[in-house]
């Protein structure tokens, strides 16, 4: 249910305005929180994917999850 509430002409949808700011206010807070977490492991590096990769074979690979993880693994090898 919205209010319309008349200021200066303009009319307002004022539970509009407050989901807004109540979203906004919501992201900052959450943004701080997790902004300055620590990591448990800051030498370790994590790479979520959804499926385990079939072959780590580059001439068989046609997987995206194998070729996730080549491409991550050759990425500095290969100049």
């Amino acid at each position: 249910m919205c209010f319309e509430i008349s200021k200066n002409g303009k009319h307002i949808l004022y539970e509009e305005e407050i989901w807004k700011k109540f979203f906004i206010v919501l992201m900052v807070t959450l943004l701080g929180v997790f902004a300055f977490s620590q990591v448990k492991n800051p030498d370790m590096i994590f790479d979520a994917t959804l499926s385990e990769p079939d072959t780590l074979d580059p001439h068989h690979a046609y997987d995206t999850a194998s070729g996730e993880v080549i491409f991550n693994v050759y990425d500095n090898l290969v100049a």
